[in-house]
This record gives C-alpha cells, structure tokens and sequence, in this order.
C-alpha cells in the first residue's frame, strides 16, 4: 500500500486528538501512517454503524469529508 491510494474519507475527533482517516469497505479506517506501513488501524467502523478505537467504543465525533 503507498500513500498516493490513501484519501481521507473520514475525520475523527476523539478527545484532544483530530485524525483524518480512509474507512476501507472492511470497515477498517487507516490513518496515513498505518496505510503506508500496513499496519492495523486503530479506529472501525462496525456493520451497524458505531466506531470503535482499537477494538473498544469511543465517545468521539466522525465527520465523513467525501
């Protein structure tokens, strides 16, 4: 995977903290660095809809940026 195939779709605010992330049809949401190293990402989005920070649920705000 290479950054020029990562496109936030996403920006998360969770606490102090905004990411920007790409949600994958997985219902993965890479950061940039977590796509370029394939590594696993730390934040999902689960079938019926909630968002999840590495595994567990967040109170948080997702704005969809596409």
């Amino acid at each position: 995977m290479t950054t020029k195939n990562w496109v936030a779709t996403h920006e998360i605010q969770h606490g102090p903290i905004t990411v920007k992330v790409m949600l994958d049809p997985s219902g993965a949401a890479y950061q940039r660095d977590e796509w370029d190293a394939t590594d696993a990402a730390d934040y999902e989005r689960t079938e019926d809809g909630r968002w999840l920070f590495q595994g567990k649920p967040f109170v948080g705000r997702v704005t969809a940026t596409v």
